[in-house]
């Protein structure tokens, strides 16, 4: 178990803790696919793909793994396109005791942070004032193309590992699935 400030994170466990309770435990489908997540990475993928209905708590899952990245003192970047997506990330993150930088017109920047949450639009502009995040997470990765915004920063960012999130394309669909992203895009 690792400590950091007042928050405990429990890999192994799947859940965080502060030092006032429980604040996040995954729910068991959350936790399968945080397995198969590690099983990507340790497979030697770059960059894998979520792919879950609405509801399935894609950005409660990806904020435990930028938290577990975080709690390693390694640092991470969380995309998102609209602020709804930004304003439903920082919640999350604070629901879950964690404090972030946020990167986006109308917000005090704060870089020193481990974990940044990033309008693209911004982002853009602000590379090079931003470091190289180790983990890329890309909230809505179905936006993401090698000749858009999202693919200038990802190729920016190249050495990153990356994980993309997006909803189901399926109708009324409970399935999952973890693919490949393409490692240029």
């Amino acid at each position: 178990m690792t400590k950091i400030c007042e928050r405990l994170v429990c890999l192994d466990c799947h859940y965080l803790s502060t030092s006032l309770g429980v604040i996040v435990k995954l729910r068991p489908y959350q936790n399968n696919d945080l397995q198969r997540l590690r099983e990507a990475y340790r497979a030697g993928f770059r960059s894998p793909l979520l792919v879950a209905p609405t509801g399935y708590g894609k950005t409660v899952l990806f904020c435990y793994v930028a938290a577990g990245v975080a709690s390693r003192r390694k640092r991470v970047a969380i995309l998102c396109h609209r602020v709804e997506l930004i304003d439903q990330t920082i919640a999350a993150l604070k629901n879950m005791g964690l404090t972030c930088g946020v990167i986006a017109d109308g917000y005090e920047q704060d870089l020193t942070e481990n974990i940044q949450v990033a309008s693209v639009w911004t982002l853009k502009n602000r590379l090079y004032s931003v470091i190289d995040p180790d983990l890329v997470i890309i909230d809505e990765a179905h936006h993401c193309t090698l000749g858009n915004t999202w693919g200038a920063i990802l190729k920016h960012w190249q050495n990153a590992k990356r994980l993309g999130d997006r909803k189901s394309t399926r109708l009324n669909s409970s399935h999952t699935d973890i693919s490949r992203m393409p490692s240029s895009a």
